[in-house]
């Protein structure tokens, strides 16, 4: 008789991202990691063989095709750092997250190649400051939501695209009274190259 396959934490992480998001204890919260983009953070527990914290970065400043998420057991986060394991339980940690949180000591940061994202979190305990990171790594959107994604895309493409050429129309009707600000907007505009933008 055949054993069952041994389901993959990078599969069953890549489950959580679909299952916790709809779950409705799930925590939401914004944060930006640099002047030009943020993102919505989800973050729950994850009941399966063990409770795990699951933690989900999507962009929220442009529609990517992927996303950053991570899961830890209570066991991982206890052998992480030592600021975990004041925590007995994963619901504990998901408070002390949510806490962070509220508290503003969390920032994130791009690792080199922008294929993972820290989540700095700068805490005291007692006299001594600490920095701990969870790594979260980049995570292509699955195949069966690439269409509804790109169809998405579209559309804000299409809508991005006819906002602009209404401010081009709005160029050409101001473009005696203020020459300067509008030649400055033409070439900023012209330097992005957009398609279906055609600019003479």
């Amino acid at each position: 008789m055949k054993k069952d396959k041994k389901i993959s934490k990078k599969d069953n992480t890549l489950a959580m991202s679909i299952m916790v998001e709809q779950q409705p204890t799930v925590e939401n919260t914004i944060l930006p990691i640099d002047e030009d983009t943020s993102f919505d953070i989800i973050y729950d527990i994850y009941d399966g063989d063990k409770s795990q914290l699951y933690i989900k970065l999507q962009e929220k400043t442009a529609l990517a095709p992927f996303f950053y998420n991570r899961s830890y057991n209570l066991e991982e986060l206890h052998n992480l750092h030592k600021l975990f394991k004041i925590c007995d339980s994963i619901e504990e940690v998901k408070e002390e997250l949510k806490k962070y949180f509220d508290s503003k000591v969390i920032k994130l940061e791009y690792s080199k190649n922008k294929e993972s994202v820290l989540m700095k979190i700068d805490v005291t305990l007692g006299v001594t400051k600490y920095t701990v990171d969870l790594e979260l790594y980049k995570e292509m959107i699955p195949i069966s939501q690439k269409d509804s994604t790109l169809m998405t895309l579209y559309g804000r493409q299409k809508a991005q695209l006819s906002a602009l050429k209404d401010i081009l129309e709005l160029i050409d009707k101001e473009k005696n009274t203020n020459k300067d600000a509008c030649k400055a907007i033409l070439d900023i505009i012209k330097k992005k190259d957009i398609p279906g933008l055609e600019l003479h």
